[in-house]
């Protein structure tokens, strides 16, 4: 094998993965991505900018088969989150969109706050 065949091979075994073996169908056209938080208000963010956040809830629209990255604002860099990343005490949580999809998120407060 190549190197190129490693890395292809790394990348399927990677997103096999991450949706359990199941082939996921990637729904076209505008979805919306919904965040509710815990122990936190407006403090999510992504990229590509488009999440806006009302006190604990984020949403924000994509179109399917975008990639999204989640992360906290830079004085919350913490997060437990739930939903297409089952990640705890990351900063990020990236996923393709492949239909409406609703992360939970858990912002862990620093010391003193």
């Amino acid at each position: 094998m190549t190197m190129r065949t490693h890395q292809i091979v790394v990348v399927l075994l990677a997103l096999s993965a991450c949706n359990k073996g199941k082939k996921v169908a990637i729904q076209s056209g505008p979805q919306t991505v919904t965040v509710t938080m815990t122990g936190g208000q407006n403090d999510i963010v992504s990229i590509p900018p488009g999440v806006s956040c009302s006190g604990s809830t984020c949403t924000g629209t994509f179109e399917g088969g975008a990639r999204i990255t989640l992360r906290g604002q830079a004085d919350f860099p913490l997060v437990d989150f739930e939903g297409p990343c089952e990640q705890k005490f990351v900063h990020t949580c990236t996923f393709v969109v492949t239909g409406p999809i609703t992360v939970a998120a858990t912002i862990h407060q620093p010391e003193g706050n």
